[in-house]
């Protein structure tokens, strides 16, 4: 009987301590960066190989459809980045690589690609970054009910 009743009783889950706002402004500064390389790369791809007789290079169209075309394509390059690395690197950008930092689900499961999809998709809002300036998290860890910890021990308790 006694076994019966200590499988009701919950493990006590790890507490693993969050990064802090040090660390996550320097994740965000390193992925920016990392993020413009990036879109330079994917860029210059399209304009070399993929559509080389465009003049769009050389427009000095700063109308409104070329703010258009600039903010959409930094939302596709934003979304690409995030998405290729938090899925890949479980839960880990360049930024979160060189700060020792890891994006997991509240319950410090790893997260699935619908819950990094929606932490992509939050970064994207306009003024998010704005969101990390109150003590409680921003808007893409609370959306998407994540947060990121300092990655010493991480283990994904779902493994067991």
């Amino acid at each position: 009987m006694e076994e019966l009743l200590d499988d009701n009783i919950e493990k006590e889950q790890k507490v693993y301590p969050l990064a802090s706002q040090g660390d996550r402004l320097t994740n965000y500064f390193i992925d920016y960066i990392a993020m413009m390389l990036f879109g330079v790369v994917i860029v210059l791809i399209y304009f070399f190989f993929i559509d080389p007789d465009s003049d769009y290079l050389y427009e000095e169209d700063t109308g409104l459809k070329a703010k258009l075309i600039e903010y959409a394509l930094g939302a596709v390059i934003t979304i690409m980045y995030y998405l290729l690395c938090e899925t890949l690197f479980k839960g880990k950008t360049l930024g979160k690589l060189i700060t020792k930092t890891r994006a997991i689900n509240l319950d410090n499961s790893k997260m699935g690609f619908e819950d990094t999809l929606l932490r992509t998709l939050c970064r994207i809002i306009p003024f998010e970054a704005f969101s990390f300036l109150g003590n409680g998290p921003g808007w893409h860890d609370k959306f998407s009910d994540t947060k990121v910890i300092k990655d010493r021990d991480w283990v994904d308790p779902t493994n067991f």
